[in-house]
C-alpha cells in the first residue's frame, strides 16, 4: 500500500528574485529523505484580482509525494520549512501547507476551488486547514503564502487543475521526438485534442519541442497532442498543444534590453507596453 502526501508553497519570491515558486518546489523534492519519492510538481493558477497580492503571476506550486509507510507530517513540514527559509527572497511572504491524502481532506480541497475564483483569506485558509487535520505555517513577512499554498493542496487533491513543472520521471530530460508507447510506459496519458477524434496509437511520435508541459486530469499525467498536418494521410505524427518556442531562451536576453532602451529613447514610463502587432 502506498500513501501520498502534498506540500503546497507560495510567496516565496520577489520580484527580481532569482528564481519562483515554481522552481524553488521542484528543488524541494531533492531534500525528501529514504522512504519518500516525487510523484509530481505542479503549478497552479489563481486569479489575478483587485485585493490578492502576487509576484508576476499568482500561481503556487505542489509537490506530490508518495512513500510505502503512512507519511510523517511533522517531519515533511520540518524540511520544507527549513527549505523555503534557506531559498526565499528577503521581502516575500512564504506559506507552506502539508497533508495526506484522505477524505478528510474535502474542506480544502473545496477551499482549493474558491481561491480559484475569488478573493479568500489567510482565515479561511486556516479554517479549511484545520478541518482537514492539514498543517499550515506562516514563515515569514505577512504569510500570505499559506493560502496559495492551501489552494495548491486543494486543487491538487481534487485532481482536475493545474499543469506538471516536473515529474517522477524528470520531464526536460525526455527525448524529442517520443513516441506515444514512451510516453505511456512513464505513466504520462497521450490525449488527441484533434476534433476529428483520431487516436495516437504506440508507435506515433510527438514532437515536443524540447520541453513537455503535461496536464494534471482525473488524479492522471495527460499530455494533449494535436495532429501535425493531416492525420487521415499523414497518421503518425504529433505535437503538443503547448510549448515553448526554442528561440524564446536566445531571444529574450537581446530583445528585453533594447525595448527597455526603446521605451527610454521616446520618454515612455513603465506603464507603457510596446505591442508587436
Amino acid at each position: 500500500m502506498s500513501f501520498r502526501s502534498y506540500i503546497g508553497v507560495d510567496d516565496t519570491d520577489v520580484k527580481g528574485g532569482p528564481f519562483g515558486t515554481g522552481h524553488l518546489a521542484k528543488l524541494m523534492a531533492n531534500q525528501l529523505p529514504l522512504g519518500y519519492a516525487r510523484w509530481a510538481v505542479i503549478r497552479h493558477q489563481l486569479p489575478q484580482l483587485k485585493g490578492i497580492s502576487f509576484t508576476s503571476h499568482n500561481s503556487p506550486a505542489c509537490l506530490i509525494v508518495d512513500s510505502d509507510e503512512r507519511p510523517d507530517l511533522d517531519l515533511l513540514a520540518k524540511i520544507a520549512s527549513d527549505h523555503v527559509l534557506s531559498l526565499a527572497c528577503e521581502g516575500s511572504d512564504p506559506g507552506i501547507c502539508v497533508a495526506c491524502e484522505g477524505p478528510e481532506l474535502s474542506p480544502l480541497a473545496a477551499f482549493g476551488l474558491e481561491a480559484s475564483r475569488k478573493v479568500v483569506s489567510q482565515s479561511d485558509a486556516q479554517a479549511a486547514a484545520s478541518e482537514s487535520g492539514a498543517k499550515l505555517l506562516g514563515l515569514g513577512g505577512t504569510s500570505d503564502g499559506i493560502i496559495g499554498a492551501a489552494a495548491a493542496v486543494g486543487l491538487s487533491v481534487k485532481g482536475w487543475f493545474g499543469r506538471l513543472l516536473d515529474y517522477r520521471v524528470p520531464l526536460k530530460t525526455l527525448p524529442n521526438p517520443i513516441q506515444v508507447g514512451t510516453l505511456r510506459g512513464y505513466g504520462i496519458l497521450v490525449v488527441s485534442l484533434d476534433r476529428q477524434a483520431f487516436i495516437p496509437m504506440d508507435e506515433d511520435w510527438v514532437e515536443t519541442f524540447g520541453w513537455i508541459r503535461p496536464y494534471l486530469w482525473a488524479n492522471q499525467v495527460v499530455l494533449p497532442v494535436l495532429p501535425k498536418g493531416n492525420p487521415a494521410r499523414l497518421g503518425g505524427q504529433w505535437r503538443t498543444v503547448h510549448y515553448r518556442s526554442p528561440l524564446k531562451r536566445y531571444l529574450k536576453p537581446i530583445v528585453k534590453p533594447k525595448v527597455k532602451a526603446l521605451k527610454k529613447y521616446l520618454g515612455l514610463g513603465p506603464e507603457y507596453q510596446l505591442i508587436k502587432k
